[in-house]
């Protein structure tokens, strides 16, 4: 009888309840309007700092904008496919870690 081997580790993915990116932003709009708001604010207020040159845009868009500089504008977060939505997700969710552990 061989080993019994535990369950593969879940993944961040296993947790999201978004398949895409708009999905996972509008999810996050929703919980912060949910707790009060005030955190996605602070968040772009960051992320405005973060890049001068585009204050005027949202923190989905500078997401983006740092996870795939090269593609814009056509990987602007409604037009994203699975794989640069993957990317986008990964760097929200990196970005998200950095502006909260400040």
């Amino acid at each position: 009888m061989g080993a019994i081997r535990p369950a593969a580790a879940p993944k961040a993915r296993d947790y999201l309840l978004a398949e895409t990116f708009p999905e996972l932003c509008a999810i996050l709009v929703g919980f912060d309007i949910g707790l009060g708001g005030g955190i996605l604010d602070e968040f772009q207020n960051w992320m405005a700092a973060r890049h001068p040159d585009h204050p005027e845009h949202s923190f989905s868009f500078l997401a983006v904008y740092e996870a795939l500089p090269d593609r814009l504008p056509v990987a602007r977060p409604p037009n994203l496919n699975q794989s640069d939505s993957d990317l986008a997700i990964a760097k929200l969710f990196e970005l998200l870690a950095v502006f909260l552990a400040r």
